[in-house]
């Protein structure tokens, strides 16, 4: 994988968030009729053999006749409902990230130009093959970009959905686009992989407070139903 590095580690469940924050996609809560309060938003995840197969990070959003402002791709909409998975045959991944290119409302994106993050997703996924994820399981993945509506209120969603989603992820990967990484060499041994680490975007990463919530979520809430 070209200019990258990553790291895992595991994931789980939340309480409900019942607060609205503010962050770069977020609409007014004043601007949401109740019938879009009330709304039921579905668990979805991206089958992992989409992404192989796709020269970038596939948009979820309802507005058919969108294209992004910076990269002109249409919404793609490759979510499938987490009933559709085989639970016993399936890891679900939660991919907890910090966008490469944040920009106000829709004129954001998760990955860099050269598409770094999506390449970086799968090789993380084809590595755990036969380590932490049993050679013969399908994996479904997670991604606000990828499974949460951006054309409606993806922010609120979210908090919405967050008890469901962790609830049922067997990991939490955070892909981490390192373009300096030929700047510094990983240590002999690992003492400290949280200071050792010397991506700047892993860095990044830790000072925000969404990816700690993520983190932090993922590290010590439990499972339901029957993780791998």
């Amino acid at each position: 994988v070209a200019a990258g590095s990553l790291q895992c580690c595991c994931g789980r469940s939340s309480k409900h968030v019942d607060t609205l924050t503010k962050s770069q996609n977020e609409c007014p809560l004043d601007d949401l009729s109740r019938k879009e309060l009330n709304v039921k938003v579905k668990l979805c995840f991206v089958d992992l053999e989409c992404l192989r197969v796709l020269d970038s990070l596939p948009r979820c959003g309802s507005t058919s006749e969108f294209r992004h402002p910076v990269t002109g791709e249409p919404n793609r909409n490759m979510c499938k409902e987490y009933h559709t998975f085989d639970r016993n045959s399936t890891c679900f991944i939660f991919i907890s990230h910090r966008w490469c290119r944040p920009g106000h409302d829709c004129e954001g994106h998760p990955d860099n130009d050269k598409n770094d993050k999506i390449r970086l997703i799968v090789a993380a996924c084809d590595a755990m093959k036969g380590v932490s994820i049993p050679e013969n399981f399908g994996v479904a993945c997670w991604m606000d970009f990828m499974c949460i509506n951006q054309d409606g209120c993806p922010s609120y969603f979210f908090l919405k959905l967050l008890d469901g989603v962790m609830n049922v992820c067997d990991a939490l990967l955070t892909p981490v686009v390192d373009v300096g990484h030929q700047s510094w060499s990983l240590p002999s041994q690992w003492d400290d992989c949280f200071a050792e680490y010397q991506a700047v975007e892993w860095k990044t990463y830790w000072s925000r407070s969404w990816c700690r919530l993520e983190a932090l979520l993922a590290a010590v809430l439990p499972i339901e139903g029957n993780p791998i």
